[in-house]
Formats: structure tokens, C-alpha cells, sequence
């Protein structure tokens, strides 16, 4: 007797069904079971072959947004190179006056706003 599509598509349907059941009703007593034996042999995650998983959450998807460039706010006037005044590293050019200010008892809060610009 020649079995169908249907009849071995019906019985794959119950036993997932059945599956489903079992881990239902098990998965609890599993979970409690393995719970106790990772903390009596005091396994630990990394030995269990897991690495913590990465969890977006509204700063860590803020912080993966592109931030567009700050708006220059000082400007080095023999280069044009421009700088916010904020984010990241001081550029080179700024790092460079900023030497020859201390060398000189210059204030950098004072002599950098000789090179703001003029809006």
C-alpha cells in the first residue's frame, strides 16, 4: 500500500506537534537539572562554549549611527583646516600652537580664540 504526500505530510504535522509537547512539558525540570549541575561543578559560561550575546539597545544604536561632522568652530588660517573645538583628537595644527603656547606661558582657553571663526 502506497502511502501520499498528504498522509506522510499529516504525520510529520503530529509528531512536530508531539515534539512541541514534550519540550514543553520537559524543559523545566531540563532546565532546573542542568541549573544544578553547572553550579555544583561551578562551570562557567565560557567553559559551555557561549559568548555573552550583543544586545542593541537605544545608546548602543545611538552610538552606531554615523554622527555627521561638527561644524568647525576655530580655523587654522594657513591651512583653512577647520576644527569644532569638541569631539575626538585636537588636530595637529592645533596641537602644534597649543606647544608653542605653553612654551610661551600662554593660557590655550585664551589664545585659541585668536582663531575662531568669524561668523
Amino acid at each position: 500500500m502506497a502511502t501520499s504526500l498528504s498522509d506522510i505530510q499529516a504525520k510529520i504535522k503530529a509528531l512536530q506537534e508531539q515534539e512541541q509537547e514534550l519540550i514543553k512539558s520537559e524543559k523545566h525540570n531540563v532546565i532546573q537539572e542542568l541549573k544544578e549541575k553547572i553550579s555544583a561543578y561551578k562551570i562557567t559560561f565560557k567553559e559551555l562554549g557561549f559568548t555573552a550575546p550583543v544586545v542593541a539597545t537605544e545608546e548602543t544604536a545611538a552610538k552606531a549611527e554615523k554622527k555627521e561632522p561638527a561644524e568647525a568652530k576655530y580655523r587654522d588660517p594657513e591651512t583653512g583646516a577647520g576644527w569644532s573645538g569638541g569631539r575626538g583628537k585636537r588636530p595637529a595644527w592645533v596641537n602644534k600652537l597649543s606647544e608653542q603656547w605653553e612654551k610661551d606661558g600662554k593660557k590655550f582657553k585664551d589664545e585659541i580664540q585668536n582663531y575662531l571663526i568669524q561668523k
